[in-house]
C-alpha cells in the first residue's frame, strides 16, 4: 500500500521514464495522480493495476498523458477509482503532445469515475474496455478540445455506463 499522511500528488514520470505496478492486493491513494506528467513533453510513464483487490485511488484527479506520454493498464480484477479522469491532457505551457492509452480488461475489472472522464482532453487519447470489464461514468467527452484524434473502442463482453 503506498499511501501518505499527506501527499498532494503520485507522479509516475516527470521527464523521465517511470512505471508503478500495483499487484494481487496492491494500492496507491492520493488526491491527485499523474501519469506521464511534463512541461516539456519527455518521459513515459506506465502504471499497472492487476489483480484482485489493487487498487489505484484518486480522490481529486486522475490524469494519464499530462504533458508526456502516459499509460494505464487496468485488468484481473484491479480497480481504479477518481471523481475526475483526464486522458490524453495537457499541461497549458507545454510545447509537446502527450499521448494518454488506458486499456480496461477482464471480468471484475473497474474504472469508476464519480464525476468527469474525459477522454482526449487536449492531446490525442485512447481508450479500450474489453473482455467483462467495466468503465463507469457520470458524465463522459470524447475529444472535448483535442484537436487530435480520440477514440473509444468496448468490445468482447466490455461495458461502459455513463
Amino acid at each position: 500500500t503506498l499511501a501518505g499522511g499527506n501527499p498532494s500528488q503520485l507522479i509516475v514520470s516527470n521527464v523521465g521514464e517511470g512505471t508503478l505496478n500495483l499487484l494481487n492486493g496492491g494500492s496507491a491513494t492520493a488526491p491527485l495522480v499523474f501519469i506521464g506528467q511534463s512541461n516539456s513533453g519527455a518521459g513515459n510513464g506506465t502504471v499497472l493495476v492487476s489483480g484482485s483487490g489493487s487498487q489505484l485511488n484518486a480522490s481529486s484527479l486522475l490524469a494519464v498523458g499530462d504533458g508526456s506520454d502516459g499509460a494505464l493498464t487496468v485488468e484481473a480484477g484491479g480497480v481504479v477509482n477518481a471523481p475526475n479522469f483526464r486522458v490524453g491532457a495537457y499541461a497549458s505551457d507545454s510545447p509537446a503532445a502527450g499521448f494518454g492509452r488506458v486499456q480496461i480488461s477482464g471480468s471484475g475489472t473497474e474504472v469508476n469515475v464519480s464525476e468527469q472522464l474525459v477522454i482526449g482532453l487536449e492531446r490525442r487519447a485512447e481508450m479500450q474496455v474489453l473482455n467483462g470489464a467495466s468503465l463507469n461514468s457520470a458524465q463522459g467527452i470524447i475529444g472535448f478540445a483535442s484537436s487530435d484524434s480520440s477514440t473509444v473502442l468496448v468490445a468482447n463482453g466490455g461495458t461502459w455506463n455513463d
